[in-house]
């Protein structure tokens, strides 16, 4: 997550605060996790982190952190009232780091629409409170949700399994980001081989990550906009 970091930081480093979005070509559980691993990475930092479980589709994040709903308000009332105020969650790393987060519990109807425009207008809020907001978001091919907000944010990483999704869907993936005009700023590969963690075989160029990779992970830049980032 620190590469990855790392390379974010880099792409954007004319861009304050920073809305990064996290995605994938189909359905894809590591998404999740590429979305908190980089939350911790940023506030371990020193970063003030916001991470947005804007998967209505298949909430993950109140599971990965064992929350119950009776206590927490899910993403969907802040969209349901844009103009109301709530505590998110925080999220210890460590002894001194934290970071916050708004989960979401149960899959919801479409909301395309509320997304957007609930989404629109709490991040202008979140923006003066958090350096870094990051948005797990649904998966690109089955739903047009991501494409909805994406816009809205500073860039896009896309997520990809070698289990879980072809080359063809991840270009299908990217040419969707493509369209509608958003700076895709890395794509990260989870379940390689250890044979083929030192070179990546989609077709977008790739880099080595830095040291040992337990999760067989790897992280390719993947800048696609020659115009500076301004969102």
């Amino acid at each position: 997550a620190s590469y990855l970091r790392t390379n974010l930081l880099l792409a954007t480093a004319n861009v304050q605060p920073k809305t990064f979005l996290v995605t994938s070509a189909q359905t894809l559980k590591e998404k999740t996790g590429v979305a908190i691993a980089l939350a911790e990475s940023f506030a371990r930092s020193k970063y003030r982190t916001l991470l947005v479980d804007a998967d209505l589709r298949h909430p993950s994040s109140s599971q990965a952190f064992n929350l119950n709903p009776i206590e927490y308000t899910p993403l969907e009332v802040y969209l349901e009232n844009p103009h109301q105020r709530y505590l998110p969650i925080s999220v210890r790393v460590d002894g001194k780091r934290s970071f916050d987060l708004i989960p979401s519990f149960s899959a919801a109807r479409s909301l395309v629409d509320l997304l957007n425009q609930g989404l629109r207008e709490h991040l202008e809020v979140w923006r003066g409170s958090y350096d870094v907001i990051i948005i797990d978001s649904t998966p690109l091919l089955p739903f047009a949700d991501t494409l909805a907000i994406a816009p809205l944010c500073t860039g896009v990483i896309v997520s990809t399994s070698v289990k879980d999704s072809s080359p063809q869907q991840v270009r299908a993936a990217v040419d969707l980001l493509r369209r509608v005009g958003v700076d895709i700023l890395g794509l990260v590969v989870t379940n390689l081989a250890p044979s083929r963690q030192g070179s990546l075989h989609y077709g977008y160029g790739a880099s080595e990550a830095e040291g040992p990779n337990p999760y067989k992970t790897f992280v390719a830049p993947l800048k696609t906009s020659s115009s500076p980032v301004n969102k």
